[in-house]
């Protein structure tokens, strides 16, 4: 008799994310940003997100969800692919 028998794999974190061109926000990634995105819930929840014209930010060193990494300006593009990778 031939008997089959299956390991489960742990389940693991999938990246949430978000790309744009820019943000129309008077102040950017910056309180009106934070305030809106501490609205969302669950499955509803970012990880990163990238600002072509140079912003970027992620919560993966957050405890809470809520504490961010912005990038900055300059080399927006380049810290969020690292920073992005690193999570991968």
């Amino acid at each position: 008799m031939l008997v089959a028998v299956f390991l489960t794999r742990l389940l693991f974190n999938i990246v949430a994310g978000i790309l744009s061109l820019n943000v129309s926000w008077a102040d950017g990634l910056g309180s009106v940003f934070e305030t809106k995105y501490k609205n969302l819930t669950g499955d509803c929840q970012l990880d990163c997100g990238l600002v072509a014209e140079g912003a970027c930010f992620d919560v993966f060193n957050s405890t809470s969800g809520f504490e961010y990494t912005y990038g900055p300006q300059e080399n927006a593009l380049a810290f969020f692919t690292f920073r992005l990778l690193h999570q991968l």
